[in-house]
């Protein structure tokens, strides 16, 4: 279908006697189906207008009945949802929620869950009942108390919009629903019929994928387009809709562009149709039925060489890199993208796939990998990493969490599927994009007072500084607030006592917990730059304890550290079972059942008072007295005015350049060169 036809179909208000449009034969399911994508399109778009204040104020007053809904001195019935909606053309479901929840002060959850007991004929009064209500009129009117005569009277009103809404009502999607599992069902019927070998949607999510297509091969096959050009598919998606461009290009192009990046090129079947020349995406081939010419590739050698991981494998973890079995020197370049560098950021964030290992690179620093392998993919790829996932087993209730600093997203992804609803705060739209589109990271975005909008958590694009001094929240949220910003380097800003008092006295909860991750040394004369930020946290928190990654108490390189700080006592609850009760040495759940082992800086205060001290003694010739320099800085309490960035400038310097140098000779010498980095 050209353009033409299908702009005229939307324009259209009854299906053509004769079926055809504009010349084009049309199926009345095809057209059914447009005018209710773009019916829906429509509402949708307009519903930004009916919450606008002034428009809002309106819809009220008119429900509530008041001398504001008809602009003079004698009050108005009340009048129902239904009837508003119809009287300026919107969709009456959408506006009685609009309503509930600006007059009533309904949460989404409310709201969803009267429309749940509407449609199954139940009547709770007064459980469904919110603890309290927002409108309040201009002249200074009580706000809209919600009675039971009211309750029946709103339920009533749903009943009504319910029935009436043909377009965004719960029964029609409802519907939408039914006929996406039913062409689901007729797409894996075809694959059955024709001996291909799939593994489901809901399989892929057993196996611990968040982001699946409906189908994924477990052998690719090659299908002919009308240009007679060969197309390789790994995965199909169905689609019981009509393939526009706004659906196509605007609605479903993310989710698309995540599964070509996560399982390489695959189809979409628009079961209703679609308009010409729809994407010039190669790596996506578009149809609207299942293809009749499918050939299967040959010459392939299927005996598998490498080990199949199995259910309780467990790769070996190393500080700040990931030791595998498989070949040191394979390197796949054909997986490896990037994006370019923005106008006001000249770094390169990069997804490379190593050795069935998935990294994030920025520039020449790895702030996030994830196991190629379903049944390893759990396991966090760094010790540090499953050590701040561990927040998870602290001995309290823990209802919200947020993290300063994304990577890939694996401490709120865990704490996500855990039931932690985790908010996200990360400086970089590109680390975003590339964590939710290559990785298991799951964005959402919403505003500061729409919690409700994303259950799991919310991702807020800015600078994590002024998140935390100018986004307070009225009362404290967070049970566990994670700060994770290591980039190649360490912003020493946030390691410094006014943001720890900030963190506690704005963000945690009564027995909240901070968790910091530093990148640095934990012996020698360079330990005195972590150990600043535990003194830092000890001037704050009465109780601070803080974790190196390795097992070895002499460990001399650069690793993460981790600390825990909080007002109150707190221990941890570690699995014991399973996994976790005889793991094997350097392992994820070894990390996790031994890391309280690790503990460092416990002798602070003695250190603090007793440490022996190298000095350097100096006198000039004619000097009357002696001077002395330290050879070495000590620890400090850290604060925007004396933040020791440059007592510490040489510590910093070899971290930097000690982490870089490890990053860089974990990849070949060809992939910085298709990166554009220079090594």
């Amino acid at each position: 279908m050209n353009d033409e036809v299908f702009e005229r179909i939307c324009a259209l208000q009854e299906y053509p006697s004769d079926g055809r449009v504009l010349g084009e034969a049309v199926a009345e399911e095809t057209f059914a189906v447009i005018k209710r994508q773009a019916e829906h399109r429509r509402l949708r778009a307009t519903l930004r207008v009916h919450r606008q204040e002034k428009q809002l104020k309106r819809h009220i007053a008119r429900h509530l009945g008041s001398a504001a809904a008809r602009g003079n001195n004698s009050s108005s019935e009340p009048e129902s949802m239904c009837s508003i909606a119809r009287s300026v053309d919107f969709s009456p479901c959408m506006l009685a929620r609009v309503i509930l929840e600006a007059a009533y002060g309904w949460s989404k959850p409310h709201i969803s869950a009267l429309f749940k007991d509407v449609l199954a004929g139940t009547r709770r009064w007064p459980q469904r009942l919110p603890a309290q209500s927002i409108y309040q009129a201009d002249n200074g009117e009580a706000r809209a108390e919600m009675n039971e005569t009211q309750y029946n009277r709103v339920w009533q009103d749903v009943l009504e919009c319910i029935h009436a809404d043909v377009f965004c009502s719960p029964l029609a999607d409802r519907i939408r629903h039914n006929m996406g599992v039913e062409y689901e069902y007729i797409l894996m019927g075809k694959l059955r019929s024709h001996g291909l070998l799939f593994e489901s949607e809901d399989v892929l999510r057993e196996k611990g994928l968040s982001k699946t297509p409906d189908v994924r091969l477990l052998l690719p096959i090659g299908v002919t387009g009308a240009d007679g050009e060969l197309h390789v598919v790994n995965w199909i998606d169905s689609k019981a809709m009509f393939g526009d461009r706004h659906t196509h290009e605007t609605e479903n192009a993310s989710q698309l562009e995540g599964y070509v990046n996560r399982y390489g090129p695959g189809m979409v079947i628009y079961w209703f149709g679609h308009v010409a020349n729809l994407s010039s995406d190669r790596d996506v081939f578009i149809t609207d039925v299942f293809p009749a010419d499918i050939s299967l590739p040959g010459g392939l050698d299927l005996r598998d060489t490498s080990p199949e991981p199995q259910p309780g494998d467990a790769i070996l973890l190393e500080r700040c890199s990931v030791t595998t079995s498989f070949n040191e020197e394979h390197w796949d370049p054909v997986t490896t993208v990037h994006l370019l560098p923005s106008d006001d950021d000249d770094s390169v964030v990069a997804v490379v796939r190593r050795n069935q290992v998935l990294f994030l690179l920025y520039d020449q620093t790895i702030i996030g990998a994830e196991f190629d392998d379903p049944i390893l993919r759990e396991q966090a790829a760094f010790p540090g990493f499953a050590i701040m996932q561990s927040a998870r087993y602290l001995d309290r209730d823990m209802r919200r969490a947020l993290q300063i600093g994304l990577g890939i997203g694996t401490v709120p992804t865990f704490l996500r599927n855990e039931g932690i609803p985790t908010d996200v705060v990360e400086i970089s739209e590109r680390v975003v994009r590339q964590a939710a589109d290559y990785f298991q990271y799951d964005r959402c975005a919403a505003d500061d007072d729409d919690l409700d909008a994303c259950p799991r958590g919310r991702t807020i694009v800015m600078d994590g500084l002024a998140f935390i001094h100018d986004n307070p929240p009225e009362t404290p949220l967070y049970d566990v607030f994670t700060i994770d910003v290591y980039t190649g380097w360490n912003p020493f800003a946030f390691f410094v006592r006014e943001v720890m008092e900030a963190v506690k006295a704005h963000w945690l909860t009564p027995q909240g917990v901070l968790v910091l991750n530093f990148v640095g040394f934990i012996n020698g004369e360079h330990a005195a730059v972590p150990r600043s930020i535990h003194r830092t946290l000890s001037a704050v928190f009465p109780h601070v304890k803080t974790f190196r990654e390795v097992p070895n108490a002499a460990e001399l390189d650069a690793i993460n550290i981790v600390f825990f700080a909080s007002n109150k006592p707190f221990e941890f609850n570690v699995p014991t079972d399973d996994l976790y009760a005889d793991p094997t040495p350097n392992t994820y759940y070894h990390v996790v059942r031994n890391f309280q082992h690790w503990q460092i800086f416990t002798d602070d205060e003695a250190v603090e008072t007793n440490e022996s001290v190298e000095i350097e003694v100096t006198q000039s010739l004619d000097a009357e007295e002696v001077s002395f320099e330290r050879s070495a800085p000590r620890a400090q309490i850290l604060t925007q005015s004396d933040h020791g960035e440059e007592v510490f400038r040489a510590t910093h310097t070899l971290t930097q350049e000690h982490m870089r140098k490890r990053v860089v000779e974990q990849f070949p010498s060809s992939m910085w060169a298709e990166l554009g980095i220079s090594v």
